[in-house]
């Protein structure tokens, strides 16, 4: 995971300090470095999406599905929340 933006603010644009790749504020890809690497990219038809996350246990919990608006862990999931949160001590509830 990387961060794109901190703090409060206007940008032009958004640059990746990971992989230099440069989007509109829009989420749409605008350049990329050492283009060559990426041979199949289509940059017209790549973007940032925003995906659901929830912080539980002391963790990020991302789901990689942009369709999905709501985090409702199953009983599994819960579960192993629970674990996570007794062994790492953290205070977050599911």
């Amino acid at each position: 995971m990387m961060t794109l933006l901190t703090g409060q603010g206007n940008c032009k644009r958004i640059v990746c300090p990971y992989h230099a790749w440069t989007y509109e504020t829009d989420g749409s890809l605008a350049a990329v470095r050492q283009k060559e690497g990426f041979p199949s990219l289509d940059i017209d038809n790549t973007s940032l999406v925003e995906l659901t996350c929830v912080e539980a246990a002391g963790l990020l919990w991302v789901c990689p599905d942009p369709r999905v608006r709501e985090w409702n862990p199953d009983d599994a999931t819960r579960a192993v929340v629970a674990e996570l949160e007794g062994l790492l001590g953290a205070d977050s509830a599911v």
